[in-house]
């Protein structure tokens, strides 16, 4: 089955029937999305972990936080005792600064968890990129500009980093392995004409 496809919740049944009202029992979540830092290399101007006051989380919203070593180490133990399929590590900020993403994934995937991540792609090298390529099951780089200038709009970082994006996209792609590796955009009307050209 297409991993896309909606009709995937039906290999679960036995998830399912816990969603009846006529059972009381629980059962573990299929997939956990995990945020492992605050922090980010980006800027992006719709982003409430980073952009403008407007957006922001709340006042006690910490953009340097992130997750300590041990308690990820639990979290990925909870994940594997309670036979989680999958997990997805996502922002708040970006992934691939969080300094034991390369660990917590690969233990995980180790133990026939599905991992997954959503990520901007500045960082996306060394072990991390690594591990993903190997073991991962998909990666997605959000682009929403289509060259320097644009992405510069709407990231607020310097234009040389768009083409940095583009050579880390290649140079994952060359490290091999399964991971199926895309791309997402945030659409709005100032990138929506450009579509056919991204």
């Amino acid at each position: 089955m297409n991993v896309y496809s909606p009709l995937k919740v039906f290999h679960f049944h036995e998830k399912l029937v816990t969603l009846s009202p006529e059972t009381s029992e629980i059962h573990a979540p299929i997939h956990v999305r995990i945020k492992p830092t605050n922090i980010c290399n980006h800027h992006c101007n719709y982003c409430p972990y980073q952009s403008n006051k407007e957006l922001q989380l709340g006042a006690d919203m910490v953009k340097k936080d992130q997750i300590p070593h041990d308690k990820m180490m639990e979290i990925v133990e909870d994940c594997i005792e309670m036979k989680v399929a999958a997990v997805t590590f996502s922002g708040g900020g970006e992934p691939f600064c969080y300094p034991h993403l390369a660990k917590s994934a690969q233990k995980l995937a180790e133990k026939g968890i599905r991992i997954a991540s959503l990520t901007n792609g500045g960082r996306l090298t060394g072990e991390a990129a690594e591990v993903f390529a190997q073991l991962g099951t998909w990666i997605r780089v959000s682009m929403d500009g289509w060259d320097g200038p644009s992405y510069v709009k709407f990231r607020k970082v310097h234009e040389r980093e768009f083409q940095k994006i583009l050579n880390n996209m290649k140079a994952f792609k060359k490290l091999g392995g399964a991971c199926r590796l895309g791309v997402n955009y945030i659409i709005s009307k100032d990138n929506a004409p450009h579509l056919y050209t991204m």
